[in-house]
């Protein structure tokens, strides 16, 4: 079994993730990212590309932690 090499950080003032960056971003697996990114109302498409915004993101873990 090979182990996946570590997903670098994204860029902090980067606003858009995809899926493996949002993955880094909150240290979960995929689906939980997938989750959270839904469940906050982050997820953007362009396209047929699937980005998260950071911003929505943050207010969402906020509101849990509160």
């Amino acid at each position: 079994m090979r182990l996946k090499e570590k997903q670098q950080l994204p860029e902090v003032d980067q606003r858009l993730f995809n899926l493996s960056e949002l993955q880094a971003y909150l240290s979960v697996g995929q689906s939980t990212a997938w989750k959270l990114g839904r469940e906050s109302g982050a997820l953007v498409k362009i396209g047929r590309r699937a980005l998260y915004d950071r911003r929505k993101i943050d207010a969402y873990v906020d509101r849990l932690r509160a």
